[in-house]
This record gives structure tokens, C-alpha cells and sequence, in this order.
């Protein structure tokens, strides 16, 4: 049996990703983004070039993190406006992403500088800051 799977079921994709040290990754839930899925983003010694994934039902879909993003895996699970909001939420936030891919910025700042689509602070970024004293709570 074994000790990394020790039920000797199928790792989902998910699972797969994060077995190797992948853990190094932060994930931004939809109340962040504005996005219908949870989005994961690593650092530079997870990825080749910086990424942004989204697993559903166990599959994986990438989407590349540039002026141009690009999508690859279970992507017949999103839908096409699902796909187009995910790459403009890339583009809205490429700098602070890449940023925190070349470890520039730590968990904490990028939080403060992650952006939802609505361009709107959305609550649970303006609950965090209010958290940690960057902002007045209201």
C-alpha cells in the first residue's frame, strides 16, 4: 500500500498537482475574485511560467498568466463566459500575480493587491484588511 495514497484509489488531478511540494500555492475563493471557481496560483518553483488553476469535480484547467492567457485541460467543464471572465481577471490582475509567482510578494500583500472583476473591493478582501488595520472597519 501506499503511504502517500494509502487507500490505492486514483488521485484526482488536484491531488496529483499538490503531491510534490505543490502546496506552496494560495488559493483565492470566488467572494475574492468574482470568478465562479476557486482559483489556485504557486510560486515559480511549482510552475514553468506562472499559472492560475481551477479543478473541478478532480479536473484541472491552466490558464497561462500573460497579455494573451491561455487555457488548457478539462476545459469543457467552464463554460465559454466562465473561460472569457477567468482570462479578463488574469489580465486585471497579470502584475500582482507574477509578482507573487517570483515570490516578490508574500501571501499577505497578495491578498491586499488581488483585484475581483467587478473592480469593486469586494467583503471578504475589505474584511481581511480591516483584519490586519489597513483599512478603517466601516
Amino acid at each position: 500500500m501506499d503511504a502517500e495514497n494509502p487507500t490505492n484509489n486514483p488521485m484526482t488531478d488536484e491531488e496529483l498537482y499538490f503531491k510534490d511540494g505543490s502546496f506552496e500555492m494560495d488559493y483565492l475563493l470566488p467572494e475574492w475574485t468574482g470568478l465562479v471557481h476557486k482559483v489556485w496560483m504557486g510560486v515559480n518553483y511549482v510552475e514553468q511560467q506562472p499559472t492560475v488553476r481551477i479543478f473541478i469535480d478532480g479536473h484541472g484547467i491552466a490558464f497561462s498568466v500573460c497579455d494573451n492567457p491561455e487555457v488548457s485541460g478539462a476545459t469543457n467543464l467552464m463554460t465559454a463566459e466562465q473561460i472569457a471572465d477567468t482570462k479578463r481577471w488574469i489580465l486585471l490582475n497579470k502584475d500582482t500575480l507574477i509578482e507573487h509567482w517570483k515570490i516578490n510578494i508574500y501571501t499577505d500583500e497578495f491578498l491586499e493587491r488581488i483585484e475581483g472583476l467587478n473592480g469593486e473591493m469586494n467583503l471578504c478582501r475589505k474584511a481581511y484588511l480591516e483584519k490586519i488595520g489597513k483599512i478603517k472597519k466601516t
